[in-house]
């Protein structure tokens, strides 16, 4: 997954954040059989970033019991990032608990991901993004906040964030990775 995970990484070291993982100081944790990292591992951490690459379905049932409970139990802050992630999530309570109403698998996603207006998060960003088949809709609770819109036009969604107050989720339904950077054109 460095190709996924390159983009957070490097932000981390840049803004002189320290990570950690496993596999040592500031590396990812990488994957081997089915399973991420279990409930044991995660409530050590104040944030997680799981990223999926672009696995369809990314989360085993585990991987989606163990991040439901890491927000409930350890006050989690969960940022969930991958293609088609949301179309076979196991159990429907974790997309509950990140804010997620329903999702349309694979809508894809081409031009610009334009910022919600009334976002405090993506409020005036606007980002050139490859054209991406495996990217999902993604339609928020009434209590959580869509952040970056697939069609501003349909109003529709590939970014959400939610703030329950005692954890906070932030998912994108693409990989960081089909960001092509800043577009000031609508």
């Amino acid at each position: 997954l460095p190709i996924y995970t390159a983009l957070i990484t490097d932000s981390l070291d840049r803004l002189g954040y320290s990570y950690e993982s496993p596999n040592g100081g500031n590396t990812v944790y990488n994957v081997i059989g089915i399973d991420g990292p279990d409930i044991d591992m995660l409530k050590d951490y104040s944030a997680v970033f799981w990223v999926t690459g672009s696995a369809p379905a990314g989360l085993s049932d585990n991987d989606s019991l163990n991040l439901e409970t890491y927000l409930l139990n350890y006050n989690g802050r969960l940022w969930l990032i991958g293609d088609d992630l949301w179309s076979g999530i196991p159990t429907a309570n974790l997309s509950s608990e990140m804010g997620i109403n329903a999702t349309i698998s694979n809508m894809g996603i081409s031009g610009t991901l334009r910022g919600v207006d009334s976002s405090a998060i993506s409020h005036g960003m606007n980002y050139s993004i490859q054209s991406n088949p495996s990217a999902d809709i993604l339609v928020p609770e009434p209590y959580a906040e869509g952040v970056f819109y697939r069609s501003y036009a349909a109003g529709t969604y590939s970014a959400i964030a939610y703030d329950e107050g005692t954890y906070q989720g932030f998912t994108t339904a693409f990989n960081l990775s089909t960001l092509n950077g800043t577009d000031n054109d609508y």
